[in-house]
């Protein structure tokens, strides 16, 4: 597996040059315009795959916990650890940047206001905390916040802007502002002070997030380096979460450019994502049927899966996605069943009104419902968590997936 995905990596670092030469992609501006939300395309749920069905209703309950999280100072509340009864005690501006462009984009998915609402408070609350002006430079993030590097606080926090509905002009500016102070940071080779791989990826969809609102050659030309640099990392060291982080990234840049490298290093990592994920005829338990392990090889001692599915999941429905824009018979139902295998899985860890029982009514009501549990013997819930689920569902229902065959 190590030596096909070197090759498939040889051929493709050193390209990208699409990104530079690609016509610039429609901006966001373009569809501003449209007032009728992504999720009405799926009112007939009757004519509808049952675990399309089973998305929507994980993905409102999952909004609907980090609404009901959200606090009058804009943070959302940390998490809770139902089986100590006690409140998680770490609160990180990466999980909260996390839960708020998760709570902006299913609220556009939506069209629920009131998550946009919410979103946006978040968005100013922590602007203020971790942002400064001055007149001789642009806004930007002034120190490392909770051991975060500012550059990865600076993108998170413009991408959470570009994912609102109708993000106001001052908003945009700061955005504007904050991936400006990001491509500075940027070294030659791609990378990011300070970032490990996933840092990297996640400063890379938001430049892409960027240039979707305002196409620019030299937003074009960093994510390109950023991409190559990711690559050659998961060449040295593959992973399934880097796998993951990267797909999502590949899938929006192909359709600029369409370079059939990127389809191939896209089924590469999906395939070693899939390679991953627990099956009927390996998982040790039923109940880690559609969970995912860390590395293709199973150990001796089986790992449990937990909530890192949202991840493998969220990647998984990228390169689904991909294999509708380069049609692919073979892998198209392999990767969507396996897409769908993790959604099940999910839906396993997020508690429901049946589920915790032995939990106090009002805690597991307001702390409990809608959240992703950490793993089936773990039950903490916390807001990125829930956050990544979501932008698994949104993923898989973006996808094409969600209605059926292709």
């Amino acid at each position: 597996m190590l030596r096909t995905s070197s090759i498939i990596v040889a051929v493709l670092v050193g390209g990208l040059v699409i990104l530079a030469k690609a016509q610039p992609p429609t901006s966001r501006a373009d569809h501003a315009t449209a007032s009728i939300p992504p999720i009405a395309r799926f009112q007939e749920l009757s004519a509808l795959p049952p675990e399309t069905a089973r998305s929507l209703y994980s993905l409102r309950a999952a909004g609907d916990w980090l609404y009901r999280m959200h606090q009058a100072n804009g943070r959302f509340f940390p998490g809770y650890h139902p089986q100590e009864k006690q409140a998680v005690s770490e609160d990180r501006v990466d999980r909260q940047l996390l839960a708020t462009i998760a709570l902006a984009q299913v609220g556009r998915f939506t069209g629920e206001v009131r998550w946009t609402i919410r979103a946006k408070q978040s968005i100013l609350a922590l602007r203020s905390e971790t942002t400064s002006r001055s007149e001789t430079m642009p806004l930007h993030v002034v120190g490392p916040m909770d051991e975060i590097p500012p550059v990865v606080v600076a993108a998170m926090l413009a991408q959470a802007i570009y994912e609102v509905a109708d993000p106001e002009k001052p908003l945009i500016a700061d955005a504007e502002d904050l991936i400006r102070f990001v491509i500075s940071q940027q070294h030659q080779n791609g990378s990011f002070p300070g970032t490990d791989a996933e840092g990297c990826a996640q400063i890379v969809q938001a430049l892409i997030k960027a240039d979707l609102n305002k196409p620019d050659s030299p937003l074009r030309q960093s994510i390109g380096r950023g991409l190559n640099w990711l690559i050659s990392q998961f060449r040295e060291k593959p992973s399934s979460a880097l796998a993951a982080t990267i797909l999502p990234i590949l899938s929006d840049v192909y359709p600029q450019g369409k370079d059939s490298r990127i389809a191939t290093i896209s089924y590469q990592l999906a395939d070693w994502i899939c390679d991953c994920q627990y099956t009927h005829r390996d998982a040790p338990k039923l109940i880690w049927v559609g969970g995912f392990r860390s590395h293709p090889q199973l150990s001796a001692t089986p790992e449990e899966p937990g909530a890192e599915a949202s991840l493998m999941t969220r990647g998984l429905a990228a390169a689904t996605r991909l294999t509708r824009q380069v049609p692919h018979l073979t892998r198209y139902p392999k990767y969507r069943q396996a897409t769908v295998d993790g959604l099940q899985f999910l839906g396993e860890l997020q508690f429901t009104p049946n589920s915790a029982l032995q939990i106090e009514p009002h805690i597991r009501h307001h702390y409990l419902l809608g959240a992703i549990a950490q793993s089936g013997s773990n039950w903490t819930v916390r807001p990125d968590t829930t956050a990544l689920s979501i932008m698994a569902h949104l993923q898989y229902l973006q996808s094409g997936a969600a209605l059926g065959s292709p």
